[in-house]
């Protein structure tokens, strides 16, 4: 079963994400990802992301990606996703 969270962004919208084990494969689709840790049953946040494209930017391009090394370093295991489509000023908005 896929593990789930929810966030509520400044907006007071809530979204639902997807958490995955860091190194997850990832479908080619528009969305936000956020570096996540958990602590006491709870899921935190280390670094927040918007991208057209989820298996290039956080799936294959993981590696190479700026700031996992550094959530790594914070305790970040997983990564949390959620599809938003409408272009990247909406991801913008988002994220």
């Amino acid at each position: 079963m896929t593990e789930k969270a929810t966030w509520t962004g400044a907006s007071g919208q809530e979204y639902q994400f997807q958490l995955d084990p860091a190194g997850t494969a990832y479908k080619s689709i528009p969305g936000i990802y956020m570096f996540c840790a958990k602590r006491d049953g709870y899921w935190y946040s280390k670094y927040v992301g918007q991208t057209a494209n989820l298996s290039e930017r956080i799936g294959t391009g993981l590696p190479h990606h700026h700031a996992f090394g550094r959530a790594s370093q914070l305790g970040a295991t997983h990564i949390a996703t959620v599809a938003v489509t409408g272009g990247e000023a909406q991801r913008l908005r988002v994220e």
